[in-house]
């Protein structure tokens, strides 16, 4: 679909899996943080920030990494976040923690697939949104 979509001339697909597999990686970087800090902390924003920096920042314009800015500040604590990802059961941080770290490689896996097709048939971009 993505290539006979550029044979066509056209960018939606291209553009819309591009931005899919980008926010994935977003995704995997925060989750890698959550899962590796020890010190369990409670406020979220800094590895939101951190994620977006390694992997969105740069395709941003001002405008939208103020608003990223302003909106990191409003990420859920790490205790009512789990408890969701576990369904609303609690006492499950671990076994969501696992779970994630278990899901991270495969999905890390789908990210570089997509990486590997967007170089290999030049359709990465790097304009700012």
């Amino acid at each position: 679909m993505v290539l006979a979509e550029r044979v066509e001339g056209k960018q939606l697909a291209t553009d819309a899996l591009m931005w899919l597999r980008r926010a994935l990686n977003f995704l995997i970087a925060f989750f890698e943080l959550l899962c590796t800090d020890e010190s369990k902390q409670e406020d979220l924003g800094a590895f939101v920030r951190e994620a977006y920096s390694n992997t969105l920042k740069m395709y941003h314009g001002w405008i939208t990494k103020s608003l990223f800015n302003f909106l990191a500040g409003m990420t859920p604590k790490r205790t009512p976040l789990l408890e969701s990802l576990a369904l609303h059961k609690s006492n499950c941080e671990e076994y969501v923690l696992s779970d994630i770290q278990r899901f991270i490689p495969n999905l890390k896996l789908c990210v570089q697939h997509l990486i590997t097709f967007y170089t290999e048939n030049d359709l990465e971009t790097n304009n700012k949104v």
